[in-house]
């Protein structure tokens, strides 16, 4: 692959499979219904993606008129059994959320989707990568978050919860009940708290693809509009969406410090170590920043990147950040990363598309800092991917 065409399925496919985790499976059919994404995202990485159709103004997510339903196609959470929120007077004209969510079985359309805008808190992350070893380099990415209140016991593994951003699903998640939260701190604690309800901050699942690196989950003893959380859990997620681990704080208060246990990108190990936890806002209500150190011992030593996400709840919603978007500028710049350090990718990776296509890479996106390092053999044994032994 000589050049890369950010708008040819084939080339989008492979570069998800060599770069991530995760995307082993990844077709060039499936991906193919998303350039379009590409060609709206208001990314300037995507400045050049169909750039002879693009318009001036900054995309808005469209409202579709009510007589397209039967044209619209669901948004992939569909069948499913949907854990709805319905509404109750708050009795100063308002509207809030029931306590407890109501089982409800029915599809999910765009119509759904857009009628959902305003019922959930959205939140704008800015994800701040600083990565030290075994090159600098230095990046700021955005991505979107929803916060949904969990049912008290284990929903259907089809069961989902519809909002303007997309649909959560249990089937995305290691946990999505109160009780399933109880358990994660049983074990992990060696005690049972008494839970009355727990909210979920986490990316949706839209257009039938998902990027959520990291999601919340705030546990309250107390469903008093004035409670505090006790405690919290952090999720790790793959970049395609799946779940793959989590973590638990004693306390709000607390950090955590855990073993990573799957593989972000090709240059982590699951050995490696998460050093850092949440931070919430001085009232309690609204998580502010999560952040991670990284490093190959548990000392701290070793240590490569510092993660830090914040958040920002958003009033005026304009459009969703797809998450096919994020899935290829990550790809982008781990691809970037790797021809910098000199790491091979895993996998069926490296070779043409790696070294050919990496420089121009790098140039093309924008960087805090950019890639930049001639690192030593044992260097890169060290920190790309696992150390070799």
């Amino acid at each position: 692959m000589a050049d890369l065409d950010l708008e040819n399925p084939e080339h989008l496919c492979e570069l998800l499979r060599r770069c991530l985790p995760g995307f082993d499976d990844e077709t060039a059919a499936r991906v193919g219904g998303h350039v379009e994404a590409l060609e709206r995202s208001d990314n300037d990485i995507f400045g050049l993606v169909g750039s002879g159709r693009r318009g001036s103004a900054a995309p808005v997510e469209p409202t579709p008129a009510a007589d397209q339903a039967g044209d619209l196609p669901l948004d992939m959470g569909g069948a499913g059994q949907l854990l709805e929120d319905p509404l109750l007077d708050s009795g100063d004209g308002g509207v809030e959320l029931a306590r407890v969510p109501v089982l409800a079985r029915r599809g999910w359309t765009e119509l759904d989707r857009v009628a959902a805008k305003g019922r959930h808190v959205v939140y704008a992350l800015e994800a701040k990568h600083v990565r030290r070893k075994p090159i600098r380099a230095g990046f700021t990415a955005d991505c979107q978050s929803v916060r949904v209140r969990l049912p008290l016991a284990k929903p259907a593994k089809d069961a989902f919860i519809g909002t303007w951003i997309g649909t959560v699903e249990a089937k995305d998640h290691l946990a999505f009940s109160v009780e399933q939260v109880a358990d994660y701190y049983e074990r992990a604690c060696a005690d049972r708290p008494s839970l009355a309800r727990v909210d979920l901050i986490t990316g949706a699942r839209f257009r039938g693809r998902r990027f959520s690196p990291v999601s919340i989950y705030l546990a309250y003893r107390s469903n008093d509009a004035d409670a505090k959380p006790c405690f919290y859990l952090l999720e790790g997620g793959s970049a395609s969406g799946n779940p793959e681990a989590m973590y638990v704080s004693r306390s709000i208060e607390t950090g955590i410090k855990s073993k990573a246990k799957f593989e972000f990108t090709p240059f982590a190990c699951r050995n490696n170590w998460y050093d850092g936890g949440l931070e919430m806002s001085p009232d309690l209500r609204e998580p502010a920043c999560v952040h991670l150190k990284i490093a190959q011992t548990r000392d701290g030593r070793r240590e490569y990147l510092r993660v830090s996400v914040t958040y920002s709840p958003v009033r005026e919603l304009r459009r969703v950040l797809h998450p096919f978007e994020q899935q290829i500028e990550a790809g982008l710049r781990v691809l970037a990363i790797a021809d910098e350090a000199g790491c091979q990718l895993k996998v069926g990776a490296g070779g043409v598309l790696q070294h050919s296509l990496g420089p121009m890479v790098s140039s093309m996106i924008p960087w805090d800092e950019q890639p930049s390092g001639s690192p030593t053999a044992l260097e890169r044994d060290t920190f790309c991917g696992c150390p070799k032994k």
